[in-house]
């Protein structure tokens, strides 16, 4: 097995152990150990930690990794001078950061009308930092071609969050408990990242007598194009949450994060896809092989929207009882979020399998715009649509946005690519109709729930279905997508 492989086997199995930890976690936290306001708080604190993270590394771990890749083919001993400065540099900006949040946490807990909010961002402080030198060394293992370090990076944070949050609120810690055991997983992570980082790679390099000339502002510069995307990708993906607790309350955030956190656990598959299928794209285009290139894209959408037309479907038909019966009828105000957040999940999974292709068949530019035009355009949808509609107009604004993204990005495949929209609308149809009959099975049976088991029972009847019908139509052709992905 190749290093390449390797790595891409553990980044997967990290992946899927982070999933299952965070929906243990959520699980545990929504039903078990915390109320629909703490858990509200909890994650009301957490969007608002992301954003002073973005102030604290900009987009320098990035811009750190892309000149390591460089200069350890042409002139290693530059690698232990950019490591020293982007740590040093980023020293300096976690501090202002840090600085700035315990300065801000009380402004910031008056404008949310949130006195608890306060005491919760001071302790946010060690999440930042610990997220931050974390999130750096994963990044420059990535650099150095050896992922199966940020792999093990994921997994000690995951594990850990998991393990110590819920056992610091059953000691009775509270909110304030789970997010130590968030800092405390952190901290744990950025130290085996720090460790590894200096004892196999640092050390390699014997350093050169000074820095190149010039060197440290090109890094710099680097950063700023990356610090804008990363910035529309918050706006994006946090603003949201923080904009729910702004207009409404802590309860509604809750609702709002479980719904968003559910359908995000589902797409999960889609990532992995858009993941190992991705560079592929770029390698057939740079071979001449523009056919191949479009007969995997055609075969990952055709997987997609086969999975996820019918997930989409099914989240919005089992909604209300799966709430009720996983995290309990004090979060029965997360389903209408739940059941439009369903159609988040199949544009979560299209973006996830086309976003990063574009990268790698030249389009970042097309994609970047893209995604800061309508970064922007939910920000201000969820303005007009929050105060009017509460949670689910959040969910709608998420969706409508996302959808104009997912509908840019297909249309620059199509461009780039020898692809038929008619062939991608036949797949799609095909799907729909799979979707169909597998609904009218759901709907029926689902007078029948009384419980959790019946209500599994129920899914297990529609994913049976589903394979069925997807099967007998040809709307998954296992073998074709073997043969185009092996």
């Amino acid at each position: 097995m190749t290093d390449l492989a390797r790595g891409l086997r553990a980044m997967l199995a990290a992946d899927f152990l982070r999933v299952v930890s965070k929906g243990l976690l959520v699980l545990v936290l929504a039903r078990i150990l915390l109320t629909p306001a703490e858990y509200g708080l909890l994650y009301l604190a957490l969007p608002i930690l992301g954003t002073v993270k973005l102030l604290s590394n900009f987009g320098l771990p990035k811009s750190t990794a892309r000149y390591v890749t460089e200069y350890v083919e042409t002139s290693p001993g530059q690698v232990p001078h950019l490591l020293r400065f982007s740590f040093g540099v980023n020293a300096v900006t976690i501090t202002v950061a840090s600085v700035g949040l315990v300065v801000a946490s009380g402004p910031i807990a008056s404008v949310l009308d949130e006195p608890a909010l306060a005491p919760l961002l001071v302790v946010g402080v060690g999440y930042v930092v610990t997220r931050s030198l974390a999130s750096h060394t994963g990044v420059l293992f990535q650099a150095f071609s050896d992922v199966r370090w940020s792999a093990l990076v994921r997994t000690v944070n995951s594990a850990g969050q998991l393990l110590l949050a819920a056992v610091l609120v059953v000691l009775g810690f509270g909110v304030v408990g789970a997010l130590w055991g968030f800092v405390l997983a952190g901290a744990a992570a950025t130290a085996v990242g720090l460790v590894v980082l200096y004892r196999r790679f640092y050390r390699r390099y014997e350093p050169d007598d000074a820095m190149e000339t010039g060197l440290r502002r090109r890094v710099l510069r680097y950063s700023v194009p990356l610090t804008a995307t990363k910035a529309a990708n918050l706006l994006d993906k946090r603003v949201d949450a923080i904009l729910v607790g702004y207009f409404m309350n802590p309860v509604a955030v809750g609702y709002y994060t479980l719904a968003k956190q559910i359908s995000e656990f589902v797409m999960t598959p889609a990532a992995s896809l858009g993941f190992t299928v991705s560079p592929e794209y770029g390698a057939h285009k740079a071979s001449g092989d523009m056919d191949r290139a479009a007969d995997l894209y055609r075969s990952a959408y055709t997987s997609v929207v086969t999975l996820y037309v019918p997930a989409a479907a099914g989240m919005a038909l089992v909604a209300r009882p799966g709430v009720r019966y996983v995290f309990g009828a004090d979060y029965l105000g997360a389903v209408v979020a739940v059941q439009v957040f369903g159609v988040y999940t199949l544009l979560l999974a299209l973006d996830k399998t086309t976003n990063d292709g574009l990268d790698y068949l030249g389009r970042a530019t097309a994609r970047a715009w893209a995604k800061a035009l309508t970064s922007v355009a939910n920000f201000g949808l969820n303005l007009v649509m929050i105060p009017r509609y509460g949670v689910a107009g959040a969910a709608v604004a998420t969706v409508v946005t996302v959808s104009a993204l997912v509908l840019v990005e297909l249309y620059v495949v199509v461009r780039e690519l020898p692809l038929s929209p008619r062939d991608l609308a036949v797949d799609t149809g095909k799907a729909t109709l799979v979707t169909a009959g597998m609904s009218l099975v759901v709907y029926a049976l689902l007078p029948y729930v009384s419980g959790l088991g019946s209500l599994l029972g129920i899914i297990t009847a529609g994913v049976a279905v589903w394979a069925a019908l997807a099967t007998v139509s040809g709307a998954l052709d296992v073998r074709r997508v073997r043969a185009v992905l092996g």
